[in-house]
């Protein structure tokens, strides 16, 4: 295990979305913010934009953590392809509401509206998390744009956080894009962005000093074009192949071997 090599407790540069490696680059943490602002003030409506790879999901689950520990409730559905249908179901069960297998299409939607009622008198904040909104079909889009409805009141204490691929306008329901109350894009890191994630990871992973240098850094971050995952990934990999070689630090030659390997799969 490569771990052992660097004094890694764990890989700090895993697939899995973990908010404990959440970098906050000046965009994430604007996003963020925003978001969270948007919760804890009972606004209807946010969205995230960013490219694929830019770290929209990871920061639902970070939202959806602090969410944990300030007591509010959080709910989240990832809306790859997800029908109309579906969508309900899938609400319907993270949500909660313990609907009879086979319940009708009009039992959920009376059991949503009475959920969604219900929630101005818990005194508590619901954040519903719906990730790649635009890859929903747009009649899943058009749905959502009925949920948002179904308690229009000021006090609903409901907020809806979407994300989205920044280029994807031209699929997203306008309806939808007009209840935007507040939205945030995440750019591609600076080179010191990745520099400074690379070795805030490895710390949280249990390293006390960086496992990259200087030009290695800034060659995985040209690699990479500053895309959070595509970071992470070429990463790992220089990680495996710099503890097979026996090396104190990742050198330029040890990404640009990643970077093949990576590029031949």
């Amino acid at each position: 295990m490569y771990e052992a090599h660097w004094g890694l407790r764990e890989s700090p540069f895993r697939a899995a979305l973990d908010p404990r490696y959440f970098y906050e680059s000046p965009s994430h943490d604007e996003a963020l913010s925003r978001m969270l602002f948007l919760i804890e003030n009972g606004r209807r409506l946010g969205l995230v934009l960013g490219e694929s790879g830019a770290g929209k999901s990871l920061l639902l689950e970070v939202l959806a953590a602090r969410g944990r520990r300030a007591s509010w409730e959080t709910a989240t559905v990832r809306m790859l392809g997800l029908s109309p249908e579906l969508f309900l179901e899938q609400l319907a069960d993270v949500l909660g509401l313990g609907l009879p297998a086979g319940a009708s299409t009009q039992q959920v939607w009376r059991s949503l509206g009475d959920r969604f009622v219900e929630q101005r008198y818990r005194q508590t904040p619901l954040a519903i998390l719906l990730d790649d909104i635009d890859l929903a079909p747009e009649s899943t889009q058009l749905q959502l744009v009925r949920m948002l409805s179904l308690d229009p009141s000021p006090d609903a204490a409901i907020t809806w956080v979407l994300t989205a691929q920044s280029t994807a306008a031209e699929r997203w329901n306008t309806r939808l894009l007009d209840q935007v109350d507040l939205w945030s894009e995440l750019e591609t890191w600076e080179v010191d962005d990745t520099q400074a994630y690379l070795d805030t990871a490895v710390s949280k992973a249990g390293r006390a000093t960086s496992a990259f240098d200087a030009q290695a850094a800034a060659r995985l971050h040209e690699l990479s074009g500053g895309a959070p995952r595509k970071i992470a990934r070429l990463a790992e990999l220089a990680l495996v192949a710099g503890a097979s070689l026996q090396l104190a630090q990742v050198d330029l030659h040890t990404v640009e071997s990643a970077y093949e390997e990576l590029a031949a799969l």
